[in-house]
């Protein structure tokens, strides 16, 4: 709201601007009428430094809009821990699944795919040729981990895609077998 109010004002002083630069473009027009179009040359630059605010403020917004729809197929799916980009996907049942390969590199764990699908029958799936945990599962087994690394990761796996997933679930009623260990 703020944001468009402000551009209006700036419609505004442009074209107040532009009214004043017509003014001017014409008084020196009349008055040194023997000059001809030349004389009119004189204003042109007080023209360009009116209108380059608002100009420069329609390129802006025109960039933003672009990239906010280049970027909207990951708004959800793109996560960053510690610099480390992490694809996240989000199925059906609002259930967030973090690739396994991304686990190991940050949690610095050695756990291998077939230990995670042993461990967590429910949460582990192979999605798009890759190894994934859901994000219940993850939490689970991050926080049996020993190391600090682990321990860090945990609790912003935590923080930033368990709980809003859980929250989303919960709001929309849906339910899912809880990702529990295999006895």
């Amino acid at each position: 709201m703020h944001e468009e109010m402000d551009f209006w004002k700036l419609v505004m002083y442009t074209l107040l601007g532009l009214a004043c630069c017509y003014a001017f473009t014409s008084f020196i027009r009349i008055a040194y009428f023997a000059a001809g179009p030349y004389a009119a040359m004189l204003s042109y630059p007080n023209f360009a430094l009116v209108s380059m605010p608002l100009l420069r403020r329609i390129v802006m917004t025109l960039i933003r809009h672009i990239r906010e729809a280049s970027l909207r197929h990951l708004q959800g799916k793109y996560y960053v821990y510690q610099g480390i980009p992490i694809k996240v996907t989000e199925d059906q049942d609002r259930c967030r699944w973090v690739p396994v390969g991304m686990v190991r590199k940050i949690a610095k764990i050695s756990v291998t795919d077939h230990l995670f699908s042993t461990l967590y029958p429910s949460g582990w799936r192979v999605l798009d040729g890759e190894a994934h945990l859901r994000d219940d599962a993850l939490v689970l087994y991050l926080a049996s981990a020993t190391s600090n690394d682990a321990r860090r990761f945990g609790n912003w796996v935590q923080k930033n895609i368990a709980f809003p997933s859980h929250t989303a679930r919960a709001r929309l009623g849906i339910v899912i077998p809880r990702a529990t260990e295999a006895p």
